[in-house]
């Protein structure tokens, strides 16, 4: 895909994974913030009701502006509010919620402003996330919606259970699906049989296949046993648990780095004029993060 198949449609990626905790909501929100940094009104929705991370990854959560409210909405009086209203972002939760949450200050003024998350609460958790109603005709509403609010670049990260309601809906209409394996035996043989299954109704060129956690020399047996060559490896980081209890949601630099090389794959390029933002002085600063604290004493 060129450059240029963006310019009048919202890019939109899927992400998914055979179980939860294989890395695919770290990986879709550190593309997605990069996204952002380049230039692009960015969008991170998260369906994964059960395994919820992205308000905790953040910091940034909100009463009314989540997924379970407008969800609940559509329930309750059978049509979908304007999603505008339930969208959340770094300058919208400053304004809102900083005299609730001033210690969490400096590090929201750190989330660039082009980057939205559309996702469950910190509400949410293993048991609530279940009531959470989900509907097939959702993702066409919140993908036409958002393309009516300007949003160039929209980021799904969708449950295991494939038969959960959207999944195959946000398969189907998104240009690029990023299927994210470990070297777990299970995960990997599992994962060839839904990517067998998903090809045969998806064009298989819009699949991006994602190993994540495997020894470099291990790489080749993974692919073996998934029968498919993986088009992205993710380098073991043995910083990600460090960055994200000091709350850094885009990862340490060989996380970020492959986010990086994602988006240059798919040819979602820097926007003409937008210089990168630099390193924020928490990460310069990473001697004063929680991890390094224990260290010290």
């Amino acid at each position: 895909m060129s450059q240029t198949s963006y310019e009048n449609q919202p890019l939109i990626i899927s992400g998914w994974s055979v179980e939860s905790g294989v890395g695919v909501n770290s990986f879709l929100l550190s593309a997605a913030l990069e996204a952002a940094d380049r230039g692009y009104r960015t969008v991170l929705i998260e369906l994964d009701t059960l395994h919820a991370s992205t308000s905790v990854r953040t910091g940034m959560t909100h009463k009314t502006r989540n997924l379970e409210k407008w969800l609940e909405y559509r329930k309750n009086e059978g049509s979908y509010m304007d999603i505008k209203d339930y969208l959340l972002n770094s300058k919208i939760w400053l304004n809102e919620q900083t005299a609730k949450n001033k210690s969490l200050q400096s590090i929201i003024e750190e989330i660039h402003p082009n980057f939205f998350q559309f996702t469950p609460s910190q509400e949410v958790d293993r048991f609530s996330g279940y009531n959470v109603p989900l509907f097939d005709d959702m993702i066409a509403e919140m993908i036409e919606q958002l393309k009516a609010n300007g949003f160039e670049a929209i980021f799904i990260d969708l449950p295991s259970e494939i038969l959960t309601q959207g999944v195959a809906q946000a398969m189907s209409l998104s240009d690029e699906i990023v299927v994210m394996t470990d070297g777990d035996l299970a995960h990997t043989v599992y994962t060839r049989k839904q990517l067998d299954s998903f090809m045969k109704e998806i064009d298989p060129d819009h699949f991006k296949i994602v190993i994540n956690r495997v020894p470099t020399e291990l790489i080749p047996a993974v692919e073996k046993n998934l029968g498919y060559k993986a088009w992205l490896t993710i380098p073991e980081d043995s910083k990600m648990m460090e960055y994200s209890m000091d709350l850094l949601p885009a990862g340490p630099d060989g996380f970020k780095k492959s986010a990086v090389k994602f988006l240059d794959g798919i040819h979602l390029k820097r926007k003409r004029g937008i210089k990168a933002v630099g390193k924020s002085e928490r990460e310069k600063e990473k001697a004063q993060g929680f991890f390094s604290k224990l260290r010290a004493r």
